[in-house]
């Protein structure tokens, strides 16, 4: 099975919403559904236009949904990568996880849980956290640490985190200890 083409279908409600249906089709009639909630006009360009999503997906194997999304983000650097170019994205994913489920005969959610997790097994839930305060480490001393806690918290002016201001306020006061919830 190999994807043909691709169509978008616009949504319209004036001075409501503006939405986009993007539907993926195969060599064998089978076709998926993706949606995306931006405008029509723009979807649609980034897949029709020269070296777009049509043409970069045609003759491609729809049940390949994790390379085709690499490869689809990948191509599409010149697009931008926020916005639009996600969304069309996006809506060309779920369309191909919709045809990937039609050809096994399960249910998306179930490929989609399995794409992304390496087991079913239930997993060790975490009761404690490191605090960070910035994207750097949090120090190599308490004194650093404190540095670090006093100033994320004088950078967002106290709209931080009630855990943020607590492990702040531990800091302050000597505690080495990351605060429990």
């Amino acid at each position: 099975m190999k994807i043909s083409h691709i169509e978008t279908i616009a949504l319209n409600d004036p001075g409501k919403m503006t939405a986009t249906v993007v539907r993926v089709h195969t060599d064998e009639g089978i076709s998926g559904l993706g949606q995306a909630e931006s405008p029509s006009l723009v979807i649609d360009a980034i897949i029709q236009c020269e070296g777009g999503l049509q043409q970069l997906l045609a003759g491609e194997d729809p049940g390949q949904v994790e390379r085709l999304w690499q490869k689809m983000y990948a191509r599409t650097g010149l697009f931008g990568r926020r916005g639009v170019t996600i969304a069309a994205i996006g809506a060309v994913e779920t369309a191909l996880w919709d045809i990937a489920g039609q050809m096994q005969g399960r249910p998306v959610c179930d490929l989609i849980w399995r794409a992304f997790a390496a087991t079913r097994e239930r997993a060790e839930i975490k009761t404690q956290a490191t605090l960070y305060a910035t994207v750097y480490p949090p120090g190599a001393t308490l004194d650093e640490m404190k540095a670090r806690f006093t100033q994320a918290e004088l950078l967002s002016l106290n709209r931080t985190s009630p855990v943020l201001r607590a492990g702040a306020s531990q800091c302050r006061r000597g505690s080495h200890q990351a605060p429990h919830r």
